[in-house]
């Protein structure tokens, strides 16, 4: 948006001089961008590439995104030293609008406040900035009125102006108790282990800085996350304090391409996602290229997941391994009510501490829906994985097995409104397990933020997982207060295939077992606003396990199938 106060005008013009001048300047503004919109037009197709192959259709598209996110920028320069020169209305929200806040507890509602990105903005907005232009005489003559000086509006809280240079200054603390009973262990041996209760405060602080200049732009997030007591006093902060974020940004009409360690969100973070619910939470060391069209906004993402290293096998052999890497290419297409995101993720795996002669390369083809009509909201996700994996990548002589996995997710809800702000939601959730066969195997679940759908106890994944669940939520209109109730009914879509955390750690494998409910969970959620960017969130978790977790059981364990209970309190700050 042009910000008028930052225009070197004569201290000795009139407002309504002033005035004029302004909006004059936001006319040519307007026809700038839509004459450097239409000489970009024939580059759309480029960088919208169908995706129909994996990490070579990344690399091959990914310089013809760059220039076609830069070149409507460089055809529009021009040597007119009175052209504004801060860039044209793009979708993103205004700079002067206070921008929306990320909730510090890191949890979302994921049917009626569904995780997004930072580019999720309205398609209103898109719309405004190619609407027709304004009509300069009209706005000449407005400036003879007696209307009241247009005051500038005021910049969000944190954010100030240098020149043409803005900063914004990004703060958050929050802290989390945490206490949970009989709690499931990972297992080496297949059989169910269970600890003793456990309580622990997790905390984290962050100072962030977003610097933007023209078309560039650089962003700096420390973050220092630990559990109270594992510093101790007078000692320093030690690898608990880090840069979770530090990229920078060139921006064209189109778009942009982002270079760093940065956060990344696809879809509803059931594959990929920040996971901000952990106090380190995650982010990427990447490239990112983003293209912006209106309704329609590819993406390509490349990230160096681990580096390179040498790998020691059981024999003593010592080779060098390249590392691991991860590719996006998405297409999201924003309808009225409806979104559409075809996306392919590629990954590899390459040799490591824990697999020191292992390979794995993963295809996802996945297609995600979702949108709101009227009073119902709906969530559609379907994926298929293939590739190829090998155990022995050194001394193997035939060729690699290959993967075959797939996952769908269904979700409904309804809103019955009222001044209690009621809904109701369905929803359900399936992933491969690894088959006895080997005919199917166990669904790569990447890097996802599963805390916000298998249960808030974190048992479950997307792996191996068979999940049903039914949410009440209570949204009332008068008070700040939000709180739902989940009811999740868990099962092992292969009952001899291993049963796995949120995290992917085994906590139980038998192949003989034929039992498949591990178990029904009891999740409520509360969240309270009673300040403005001061949240305080409370939440408990039941968890009762089923008949597959007393056949995983070691025998006499009679520990395995006592209830295990969750409990949290936690306040949080984002400024």
């Amino acid at each position: 948006m042009f910000v008028v106060r930052s225009l070197p005008l004569p201290r000795g013009l009139s407002s309504t001089f002033r005035r004029a001048g302004a909006r004059l300047f936001r006319t040519v503004r307007v026809v700038h961008y839509r004459v450097t919109r239409a000489s970009c037009a024939h580059l759309h197709e480029v960088v919208m590439p169908t995706p129909t192959s994996s990490l070579r259709t990344l690399l091959v598209a990914a310089p013809f995104t760059f220039a076609a996110l830069l070149a409507p920028r460089a055809l529009a320069q021009t040597n007119d030293p009175l052209a504004p020169s801060d860039p044209p209305p793009t979708d993103s929200a205004p700079a002067e609008t206070t921008p929306t806040e990320p909730d510090p507890s890191g949890i979302e509602n994921p049917w009626l406040e569904a995780p997004a990105s930072e580019d999720d903005a309205t398609i209103a907005s898109s719309d405004a900035a190619s609407a027709p232009s304004v009509d300069t005489t009209a706005a000449s003559a407005a400036t003879t009125s007696d209307e009241p000086t247009e005051e500038p509006a005021p910049l969000p809280p944190g954010t100030f102006e240098v020149g043409e240079l803005r900063l914004r200054l990004e703060s958050e603390a929050r802290a989390r108790l945490e206490a949970r009973t009989a709690p499931f262990l990972p297992t080496s041996t297949g059989a169910i282990t269970r600890g003793e209760a456990a309580l622990f405060v997790e905390s984290r602080i962050r100072l962030g800085l977003d610097a933007q200049w023209r078309q560039l732009r650089v962003y700096v997030q420390a973050q220092d996350a630990r559990n109270f007591g594992t510093i101790l006093p007078g000692q320093a902060a030690g690898p608990s304090t880090d840069f979770h974020q530090g990229f920078f940004e060139v921006r064209g009409d189109a778009g942009y391409v982002r270079l760093g360690r940065q956060e990344y969100v696809l879809g509803g973070e059931r594959f990929i996602g920040p996971l901000a619910w952990l106090a380190a939470a995650r982010s990427f060391d990447g490239l990112r290229l983003h293209g912006d069209f209106g309704r329609f906004q590819p993406d390509v993402f490349v990230s160096w997941t681990r580096a390179q290293g040498a790998v020691t096998d059981a024999s003593g052999n010592t080779r060098d391994s390249e590392g691991d890497f991860l590719g996006v290419l998405a297409l999201t297409t924003r309808l009225e009510s409806l979104t559409v995101e075809p996306y392919v993720i590629y990954r590899h795996v390459a040799p490591n501490g824990a697999a020191p002669t292992s390979q794995r390369d993963v295809v996802h083809l996945g297609a995600r829906v979702n949108g709101k009509t009227g009073p119902w909201i709906y969530e559609l996700e379907a994926a298929l994985q293939t590739g190829r994996m090998r155990d022995d990548r050194y001394g193997a002589t035939g060729d690699a097995e290959a993967i075959l996995a797939g996952a769908a997710i269904a979700d409904v809800g309804y809103e019955i409104g009222g001044a209690a702000g009621l809904s109701l939601l369905l929803g359900g959730a399936y992933g491969t397990g690894a088959s006895a066969d080997g005919k199917i195997d166990e669904l790569d679940n990447f890097f996802p933020t599963n805390h916000l759908f298998y249960g808030y106890a974190d048992l479950h994944g997307l792996r191996n997982t068979i999940d049903a669940r039914l949410r009440v939520q209570l949204a009332p209109s008068s008070v700040p207060l939000k709180l739902w109730v989940d009811a999740h009914l868990l099962a092992l879509a292969d009952p001899g295939a291993r049963w796995s955390n949120a995290g992917g750690a085994t906590l139980g494998a038998n192949p003989s077992n034929d039992d498949r409910i591990t178990g029904g969970e009891l999740d409520l959620e509360v969240r309270w606003t009673p300040i403005e960017r001061f949240t305080v969130w409370g939440g408990y978790a039941l968890f009762l396990p089923g008949p597959a977790v007393e056949a995983l059981a070691a025998p006499g364990d009679d520990r395995a199938t006592d209830p295990t209970h969750w409990l949290y309190v936690m306040a949080g700050v984002a400024l």
